[in-house]
């Protein structure tokens, strides 16, 4: 079992040098609420097209913001667009808020355990895989790392709204932690979390998986 582990951590490490498709992997915790009106409602994008616009904060609107803010609303667009609904500056019936939060923490006791050696151990960051040009899934394995790196937790909040009668009919909240500090990298998938199961989500939290292809360039030869 140990020299087959070790296999696959050696067929990895190369196709990874070789330059290859990795799976980017995240796992949310998210929680939806839904209290659709007549008669958008009962399920929108079933009876007929719902369409919609995006409300933003004056601060999303901000330099500094505005480009991040784009990129929420990209993926919610083609998350809400499954559930037939389609974006209208005119004669939008609902509105979508997008609001998104991410701070760094020390706090890596809620993180790290098991074993280790003077500060530093083993932890994971995440489940990494890398696909083979076989087609095989190869799980990498875990990575050394110091438990004082920062924990980041990125946070985001839906909400959609009925334009005639200004009542929220529609809330959900992700949260996802990690040792990775690029939002963008994640972005896309929290949102995609977010939205699980919309217009009609189950009840209660849950934990939403989501996972993404990413191309790994290959590195250039001498």
């Amino acid at each position: 079992m140990f020299n087959r582990w070790i296999s696959s951590a050696l067929i990895g490490g190369a196709v990874l040098l070789g330059g290859c498709a990795s799976m980017r992997e995240i796992d949310a915790d998210v929680q939806s609420f839904a209290q659709w009106s007549k008669p958008a409602t009962s399920a929108p994008g079933v009876v007929s097209t719902v369409r919609y616009r995006f409300d933003r904060l004056p601060s999303q609107n901000e330099p500094n913001n505005a480009a991040g803010q784009a990129l929420l609303e990209a993926q919610a667009k083609a998350a809400l667009a499954r559930a037939g609904w389609q974006e209208s500056a005119t004669d939008a019936t609902h509105a979508v808020s997008l609001q998104w939060r991410s701070f760094a923490s020390d706090d890596s006791r809620r993180v790290w355990g098991g074993f280790g050696f003077g500060g530093f151990g083993w932890g994971s960051l995440g489940a990494d895989y890398v696909v083979t040009r076989g087609g095989q899934i190869v799980l990498l394995p875990a990575r050394p790392v110091s438990p004082d790196w920062p924990l980041y937790t990125r946070e985001l909040q839906v909400a959609v709204r009925d334009v005639a009668s200004q009542a929220v009919v529609f809330e959900s909240r992700a949260k996802y932690e990690s040792r990775h500090s690029s939002d963008q990298a994640v972005a896309g998938l929290i949102v995609d979390a977010a939205l699980d199961g919309f217009p009609n989500p189950p009840a209660g939290p849950r934990r939403v998986n989501r996972t993404e292809a990413v191309l790994a360039a290959a590195p250039a030869r001498p």
